[in-house]
């Protein structure tokens, strides 16, 4: 584990924008496979807060976001998801409340091999 204000090893994915405050706890990719998730602690958001910070950056980033309807805010067991694609790139974002205030933000991705 990182020390608490300190990224782990590894990368963020390229292109798809960072929450500013934001602090790197997992990136694990399969080897030689295109598929990936990352996972972030950001204190002082809410999980409503990071899906609207996605619902506005991914597209300003050229991602589409996928959705049944325009805004509809999707929840599964208590978490925020958002999904978007781009240029056969899919990138899914989770966010469920975490401990004292902090909220954690994983992101699943999928590229093209």
């Amino acid at each position: 584990m990182p020390r608490e204000d300190a990224d782990a090893a590894g990368h963020d994915l390229v292109g798809v924008p960072r929450p500013p405050g934001s602090y790197r706890i997992l990136s694990a990719w399969e080897e030689r496979q295109p598929s990936g998730v990352l996972v972030y602690r950001v204190p002082a958001k809410s999980p409503a807060e990071l899906e609207l910070f996605y619902r506005v950056t991914l597209p300003q980033s050229g991602w589409t976001l996928i959705e049944r309807n325009d805004s509809e805010s999707v929840q599964v067991d208590g978490a925020h998801m958002l999904s978007a694609e781009k240029d056969n790139r899919l990138v899914t974002v989770f966010s469920r409340g975490g401990e004292a205030s902090e909220t954690i933000l994983t992101i699943l991705a999928s590229e093209p091999a």
